[in-house]
């Protein structure tokens, strides 16, 4: 099994329960604009490229939004545990809706609430 490990920093206060731009970050994938709809299709074709050959069963989508990527990574391959966590009440409540399959939670990235080793592939995208 090969694994990659990519490396995220980012700054969050742990009281932070949502996101300052989470209008404009709820919409991205139904924008209209031809350009924008382009890039989001282009970034998800490039996720789906960098985990085809990788073997998984359990998914968890940290910063999970809607679900979107999830759900896309999801019909790829995956027949485990697959789980998002979002600061976003809202987020949580659509990706809910979207994948009732998976498991969504409120939660922060820098205090998920699993065990080590709980999933084979992690994304944050």
């Amino acid at each position: 099994m090969k694994t990659i490990v990519y490396r995220y920093t980012f700054n969050m206060s742990l009281e932070r329960k949502s996101s300052s731009n989470k209008n404009l970050l709820q919409k991205k994938y139904q924008d209209t604009n031809a350009i924008a709809r382009f890039a989001n299709q282009e970034f998800l074709k490039t996720a789906l490229k960098l985990t085809q050959n990788l073997d998984f069963l359990d998914i968890l989508d940290v910063g999970c939004g809607e679900g979107i990527p999830l759900s896309i990574l999801m019909k790829q391959n995956s027949t485990g545990q697959v789980a998002g966590v979002d600061l976003d009440p809202n987020r949580v409540r659509i990706a809910r809706q979207k994948i009732p399959a998976a498991d969504f939670l409120i939660s922060n990235a820098q205090s998920l609430p699993f065990g080590n080793q709980s999933f084979d592939l992690l994304v944050s995208l």
